[in-house]
């Protein structure tokens, strides 16, 4: 990466609203979306949908819907705050972002969004030394909280230091590639240039939910 591109990772701690651990970076290319996926994947194969599901339907028409009826208004608030929780070591939020999701998602999505969180369950040898993990497991195993693929890819993420705008771009493209199947995956770089719209949602997400506007360079 550039130091350009270097320098656009944005931090600041001192705000007044405490945001600490928000990160801003460009999208970047496919290679750097793709380890960004990697690492909040840890080998977990995307083998059935989550939330997307486009069924019969024209795809990049569902696609479309989806990202302004279930990930712009429901999906990307819950998982920006997730995200910061976890960073704060605020489980109790976390907790109660993931009951949420399940009243605002249709029943089938929900379903399928429990039943894409199994493999990120498994609590690979890498993620379970972290307390947030622990104490959200806990939690989840004592059915106080359902267990969302949003809910658990987001603080993934934010357990690995993901920059949250790359974090956001690859939980997209971990729906995207779950709701069509691996036999139609297009590859990072590839999602990133066909469907734009998806970048431009995480932005907005983002800027919206993180205030990401009033980042500053440290």
């Amino acid at each position: 990466m550039s130091s350009s591109n270097s320098n656009q990772a944005r931090t600041d701690r001192s705000r007044s609203d405490g945001r600490d651990g928000v990160y801003l970076v460009g999208a970047g290319d496919g290679r750097e979306s793709g380890r960004a996926i990697g690492i909040s994947l840890l080998g977990i194969d995307c083998e059935t949908a989550a939330t997307f599901f486009p069924g019969r339907a024209d795809a990049a028409k569902a696609w479309d819907r989806w990202l302004k009826r279930v990930f712009e208004p429901h999906l990307a608030p819950a998982f920006v705050e997730i995200f910061t929780a976890t960073g704060r070591m605020r489980i109790d939020r976390v907790v109660a972002r993931d009951r949420s999701l399940g009243e605002r998602l249709a029943v089938p999505a929900a379903r399928r969004s429990l039943a894409a969180a199994a493999p990120f369950l498994d609590g690979r040898a890498e993620i379970r030394h972290f307390p947030q993990w622990t104490k959200f497991r806990d939690r989840l195993d004592a059915g106080e909280t359902p267990g969302h693929v949003t809910s658990l890819f987001a603080l993934q993420a934010a357990l690995f230091h993901l920059p949250l705008l790359q974090a956001l771009v690859s939980y997209l493209y971990f729906e995207w590639r779950s709701g069509l199947g691996p036999a139609t995956d297009i590859g990072v770089a590839r999602f990133q240039r066909d469907f734009p719209e998806s970048l431009a949602a995480a932005r907005r997400a983002f800027e919206r939910e993180a205030g990401a506007g009033g980042l500053t360079s440290i």
